[in-house]
């Protein structure tokens, strides 16, 4: 899919995303952003073991940032999402902070990246993952990146690509809620939780986990609810945009694969 998106001309947008995706999926590689070609990037992220800890504790801040206090009103531990909600209103004083707490090169990168991409990223919580990610890399503890031994042979689910992000997704889910009497909101995070963000191995991610409660809690749910209706619902969404993921698929194998960006 990469390869297709370059050869449409959008490396420069892919070059970007790209960043905001190891931020988002493995923050801890981001010291790589500036030293690997996209399309390889993407691949070693791809083979990475994830720690999404930077997308749950951006998250977390963002929405503090935005008035919303309950991300730290019982958390055991707010100052993180305090500083992350922070670093959202003042960012140049944020990654001035951050680059002092550096302790090695690779802490550095990863702040220095971070401050390149941040003015790049157009979503608040694009820019809140990337913050997120900068702050987690000034701990002593940032865990390894490695590769996963998680192999799957059954055929990529293409229709998780025709999401809330495309009219035809959005439709699909809106007709789903509907049968389900639920909100479309809701069945749009159960689509985001339980499939848009399923990885292939995940490290222990703190973070990420605390982020996903709350947010469940917020929509007024539980999560094994939450994952009984997606359970229930998902094929029906599948068999409504069959025709939109066989064409995601036709556009991929059918075009010739362009050179690395």
């Amino acid at each position: 899919m990469a390869y297709t998106l370059g050869s449409y001309g959008d490396s420069l947008w892919l070059r970007s995303r790209t960043g905001v995706i190891v931020f988002e999926e493995c923050w801890q590689a981001a010291h790589m952003l500036q030293s690997e070609p996209t399309i390889v990037l993407l691949e070693k992220v791809a083979s990475f073991v994830k720690n999404k800890d930077a997308a749950g504790l951006g998250s977390l801040g963002y929405a503090v940032s935005t008035g919303d206090m309950s991300p730290i009103e019982k958390h055991p531990e707010p100052l993180p999402i305090k500083i992350i909600a922070a670093g959202l209103e003042r960012p140049e004083s944020f990654f001035k902070w951050a680059r002092e707490r550096c302790k090695n090169e690779i802490q550095e990168s990863v702040v220095n990246n971070a401050a390149a991409l941040y003015p790049k990223a157009t979503w608040h919580w694009d820019k809140a993952f990337i913050i997120a990610g900068a702050y987690l890399s000034t701990h002593p503890s940032t865990p390894d990146t490695s590769i996963s031994k998680t192999i799957y042979t059954d055929p990529f689910p293409f229709w998780v690509a025709v999401d809330k992000h495309t009219p035809q997704g959005k439709r699909a889910l809106r007709n789903a809620a509907m049968k389900l009497n639920i909100k479309e909101h809701h069945l749009q995070w159960m689509s985001f939780y339980f499939e848009s963000s399923t990885t292939n191995q995940i490290q222990a991610s703190p973070w990420w986990e605390t982020e996903v409660s709350w947010r469940f809690a917020r929509l007024g749910l539980e999560i094994s609810e939450a994952k009984k209706i997606w359970a229930d619902i998902s094929q029906q969404i599948a068999a409504s945009v069959k025709n939109e993921s066989e064409e995601i698929q036709n556009i991929l194998f059918s075009t010739e694969k362009p050179k690395l960006l």
